[in-house]
């Protein structure tokens, strides 16, 4: 299992609409692996949970968003990482991994990643860093 350091510093925007800043002690995630990532700044909406879903226990925006905010940093840079390529299929993994890190319920896991394996490559290649 991986390790979250620091905090995220996120700045309000709205409901789903958020902006992840850096602070002075930058959050990250180490993987297993011993890969560090540390997102930059940039716009997120916290996990893309359906609102329907957002009364049933964990399944908001918020409760693992340590883990959202890390993969979201991958979605939105994939293809900028310099020397660290990410994959749709990569970036699903390292979220399964970040939300057993933040001791999200294996069941929950596996929905989530489901929803974003089935509707997130779609949106793959249609986000930028602003």
């Amino acid at each position: 299992s991986g390790l979250f350091y620091g905090y995220p510093l996120i700045e309000w925007h709205g409901e789903t609409d958020y902006r992840h800043k850096l602070n002075t002690s930058p959050f990250s995630f180490r993987r297993w692996t011993q890969e560090v990532i540390t997102p930059g700044e940039f716009t997120t909406d916290g996990g893309s949970i359906p609102r329907l879903a957002w009364n049933l226990p964990g399944m908001n925006p918020w409760t693992y968003l340590n883990a959202y905010i890390i993969h979201d940093w991958l979605f939105t840079t994939h293809e900028k990482r310099p020397g660290v390529p990410c994959t749709f299929d990569e970036a699903n993994l390292i979220l399964a991994e970040a939300l057993s890190t933040a001791r999200c319920p294996r069941y929950r896991i596996a929905l989530i990643y489901d929803a974003v394996a089935e509707d997130g490559r779609k949106h793959w290649d249609k986000v930028s860093v602003p």
